[in-house]
């Protein structure tokens, strides 16, 4: 290469270097709390995987690191990218995105990807992606590209190609109804459009990205012909709601899973929501602020010569840890069984050795229950878990129930749609900063709670039912709590 030629290039990455320095001064200066090592890790990852990594990509890699004062740990990012999980990567997309700095993120890919001068396509696949990932758009990303085709100067033409045909997300790694019926296993898949299929389908080690307010509905409920169970294992779900509507020969197994999202409040979202048939929810972490994260409603079925039932729904939760669901706006923040216009009995529920942490909603901070057939919570912990439906001005400790069941059954009663209703329990369970609230409107012996404890935490129960508290509770420690009886 002759001198003139190696004195324009080495101008050239001079003013790159001055480029990227400039902006991530400028950022840092406007962000109170810059998320430095998130965006470094992801760059470090969008950087390593490609075959290998340039001097000049390292180069530049580095000036960004000395904007963020944190020195020469590329190795120690490098490494720490070759291991990186889908969980890990999912938190630092979405502190980025908090932080509003998915944009620069996308800015320095394109320029510390295309900087290099043997050029792939892969680059152009992999922005692709992850501006999906964060949600910008194309317009958006149109804009991000001209701005890195400026600091990277004019003349490629190769490289203005790649630029020129970036564009969010990739049709390969669309979520369809074909890719379903062929089973997920493994990728990055992305939803930005309702879907809803009539087969049970199975999916493993996978992530699913779902545009906000989008749903996907599996529906099979209408032709009991259509069996199979539904096994979803350790998958990754970021602002996804799915809605399950089986039939009873096909029960929905989920199974080491993990729910993140930055969820609309104003779409009243849940996680994952069941109308009819059987689901099992186990080793599976939640947070969802903003959303519900397991709901049931069962809908009510209508037939051709007028007859009508309530589908049943039964729902098993094991072994789950539920932190900061929920919102003001929503019964509960964790767990709701819903019913159809207010005739119960017809949602069962199972939930055990599981953990609710600070999480919100209006009558029940964790989990919310109307006339519930067959509820059993054991070997639970609720903590910090906040409700602002049912305070009053004298009993400030109602503004955190944990846990509020209404008309908790009957013994030996059968409801208008054949069900019998049966005693429910709680056992094993600790209450810390957070409340248990019980109404039993039609008066019956349905409630026992046994070997709990209660720490700052208190049972509410209504003052008219006619079991007293000794014939309802059995062997639980109160230590600054008590049970109180409400009018």
């Amino acid at each position: 290469m002759s001198l003139i030629k190696i004195l324009e290039k080495t101008n050239k990455e001079k003013k790159i270097h001055e480029a990227l320095i400039k902006k991530h001064h400028a950022f840092k200066k406007e962000t109170k709390e810059h998320p430095c090592h998130q965006f470094s890790l992801m760059l470090a990852s969008a950087l390593s995987s490609q075959s290998s990594v340039t001097d000049v990509q390292s180069s530049l890699f580095q000036s960004i690191l000395d904007a963020f004062e944190l020195g020469d740990i590329r190795g120690r990012l490098f490494e720490a990218s070759h291991e990186i999980s889908p969980n890990v990567l999912i938190d630092a997309v979405s502190v980025i995105k908090e932080a509003g700095l998915e944009k620069l993120l996308l800015l320095d890919c394109i320029i510390l990807l295309l900087s290099t001068e043997k050029l792939s396509t892969e680059a152009e696949k992999l922005i692709g992606e992850l501006a999906e990932v964060m949600n910008v758009d194309a317009m958006a990303l149109s804009k991000i590209t001209n701005e890195a085709n400026e600091i990277l100067g004019a003349g490629d033409i190769e490289r203005q190609d790649i630029i020129k045909n970036i564009k969010p997300g990739t049709s390969s790694r669309k979520l369809t109804s074909k890719a379903l019926s062929e089973g997920i296993s493994g990728g990055l898949w992305y939803l930005d459009k309702d879907l809803e299929v009539t087969f049970p389908w199975q999916a493993s080690d996978a992530i699913f990205v779902f545009k906000q307010g989008v749903s996907l509905l599996t529906n099979n409920y209408r032709d009991n012909r259509i069996s199979g169970d539904m096994k979803i294992t350790a998958c990754k779900f970021v602002n996804a709601s799915l809605i399950f509507s089986m039939s009873r020969r096909g029960p929905v197994s989920i199974d080491q899973c993990e729910w993140q999202g930055e969820y609309l409040r104003k779409d009243l979202s849940t996680a994952i929501t069941l109308t009819s048939g059987e689901l099992s929810v186990r080793n599976s972490k939640f947070t969802t602020p903003k959303a519900c994260a397991i709901q049931g409603s069962p809908f009510l079925r209508k037939y051709e010569d007028g007859d009508c039932y309530q589908e049943m729904c039964k729902i098993l939760v094991e072994n789950c840890e539920f932190i900061d669901c929920g919102h003001i706006d929503l019964k509960a923040g964790a767990v709701t069984f819903n019913d159809f216009l207010g005739e119960g009995g017809d949602c069962k529920g199972k939930i055990s050795n599981s953990r609710f942490l600070r999480c919100k909603g209006s009558m029940a901070g964790a989990i919310y229950a109307p006339k519930l057939n067959d509820l059993a919570l054991n070997n639970c912990e609720f903590t910090s878990c906040e409700s602002t439906g049912n305070k009053t001005e004298d009993i400030t400790d109602l503004n955190f129930i944990a846990v509020y069941i209404c008309e908790a059954g009957v013994e030996n009663t059968v409801s208008r749609y054949g069900y019998k209703t049966v005693s429910s329990n709680i056992s094993n369970c600790t209450f810390s900063n957070t409340s248990l609230q019980i109404n039993d409107s039609q008066k019956g012996k349905a409630w026992l709670i046994k070997d709990s404890n209660f720490q700052n935490a208190f049972v509410f129960l209504p003052r008219s039912a006619t079991w007293s508290s000794e014939e309802g509770i059995d062997n639980c420690n109160f230590k600054d709590g008590r049970v109180i009886k409400l009018d």
